[in-house]
């Protein structure tokens, strides 16, 4: 008898075994955050998973053992990051928006990879667009500040109260997106439908208008418009104008083919870096 329980167990397991190893790769896989808040009810999809299952602690999240991620993101370090003087000759700084405070987020992070896809982590793409648009606001003496500057996990309640102790007048948090339709491509801006600040001087629907106008006219990505949302952590907690820039989408062969490229993330905090003058400017009209 327990011969017979133990061989049926075995052949249990092969069976479990083949269909773990057998499965598609290119399929997206949902994927949720290690960490998260039980509110967050962003889902992003993910690929090359080994294992992934729901647990019930601190939260729902699923646990992954992601196999043979590398990040391809081209990396160009002798050639000069920046083309300065191009991008600020565009647009000016009003005088009276000079005092105005940026808060830029990389999303997800560390343990929190985001979409991964084509071998790509979201999390790498979102934190060195971030990186350039930092330094972009730097250089014009923008008074900007970041979530994260390397790759870590930051809740995202403590992102929210951070900006809202810098008392900030604008928050941008950079993504890409990922969709189960592989055809579906182009940039998305989220905000938070009731983000309007009489204080500021500037809705958060006004300031993702503009800057998914940019995002669009810069990178020629598909107009996928703006979405607004109130589920997402830190459009709906922070008290300044707040968006969420999808600014491509991971599981498009076009996109993802652009997102490796650095002219391609150079442009998109360029295109971000327009968007944020924009809006602190219309802020002090």
């Amino acid at each position: 008898m327990k011969k017979a329980v133990l061989f049926s167990m075995a052949i249990m397991m092969i069976i479990i075994i083949i269909h773990v190893n057998s499965l598609d790769r290119d399929i997206p896989v949902q994927y949720r955050p290690p960490y998260i808040y039980e509110d967050y009810l962003e889902i992003g999809h993910s690929t090359n998973i080994d294992t992934a299952f729901w647990a019930d602690t601190k939260g729902i999240y699923a646990i992954s053992d992601l196999k043979n991620v590398s990040n391809k993101i081209a990396k160009t370090p002798e050639e000069p990051r920046i083309p300065l003087e191009g991008v600020h000759k565009e647009v000016t700084l009003k005088s009276k928006a000079k005092n105005k405070i940026v808060v830029v987020d990389p999303g997800h992070g560390g343990r929190d990879f985001g979409a991964v896809y084509g071998g790509i982590n979201e999390k790498d793409l979102n934190l060195d667009i971030s990186l350039r648009l930092y330094e972009l606001l730097k250089e014009r003496g923008i008074k900007a500040y970041m979530t994260r500057t390397d790759d870590r996990l930051i809740p995202l309640e403590a992102i929210a109260e951070y900006a809202n102790r810098l008392n900030a007048s604008l928050f941008v948090s950079v993504h890409n997106n990922a969709m189960a339709d592989r055809n579906f491509d182009g940039s998305i801006t989220l905000y938070f439908p009731a983000s309007d600040n009489p204080q500021v001087g500037l809705s958060g629907r006004r300031a993702a208008q503009i800057i998914q106008a940019e995002l669009v006219s810069r990178l020629r990505t598909t107009d996928r418009g703006l979405q607004p949302r109130r589920d997402i952590v830190v459009l709906r907690r922070t008290n300044m104008p707040a968006v969420l820039a999808e600014i491509a989408h991971m599981t498009n062969v076009k996109d993802l083919e652009n997102l490796k490229k650095d002219t391609f993330r150079q442009q998109a905090a360029e295109a971000l870096y327009i968007g944020i003058i924009k809006s602190l400017n219309e802020s002090v009209e």
